[in-house]
């Protein structure tokens, strides 16, 4: 039984699945290049 209701909750769901997987990738990326930026951020500053 195609219901308007249940295909609604179910494209709601997929979004939602996507959003966190962004979310997550993003936030690894994030932490990667504070930890790459910031060391070498650091190592610039020893030369200075």
């Amino acid at each position: 039984m195609a219901c308007p209701f249940t295909t609604a909750v179910r494209v709601v769901l997929c979004v939602a699945v996507l959003k966190i997987l962004c979310d997550a990738i993003n936030f690894r990326r994030f932490i990667r290049a504070r930890v790459t930026y910031g060391g070498e951020g650091e190592r610039a500053s020893n030369f200075n």
